[in-house]
């Protein structure tokens, strides 16, 4: 389990897997889909319902046993996770 830690104080809990994919602007500029597993501090998370950014301070992954979902929803497609952008799974 991953939990990204940002400078607004809203955490995200998150499967550490591959498939697990945010809407990130990189510390070198880059902007896109990103793979929670690529995820840095320094690194930015869109907000959508606040039409912001806000920075990650800090991950910390968990060692153990954990029951996660994922959620598959219809069109549009795209989804809001505890504010954060999370696109469909395919």
């Amino acid at each position: 389990m991953l939990v990204i830690h940002t400078e607004d104080g809203q955490s995200l809990v998150t499967d550490n897997a591959t498939i697990q994919k945010l809407w990130v602007r990189q510390s070198n500029g880059n902007t896109g889909w990103l793979s929670v597993t690529l995820l840095r501090a320094g690194d930015y998370l869109y907000r959508p319902l606040d039409r912001e950014w806000t920075r990650v301070n800090q991950i910390d992954f968990i060692r153990g046993s954990f029951t996660m979902y994922d959620i598959y929803n219809t069109a549009p497609g795209n989804y809001i996770a505890n504010g954060y952008l999370d696109p469909t799974k395919r």
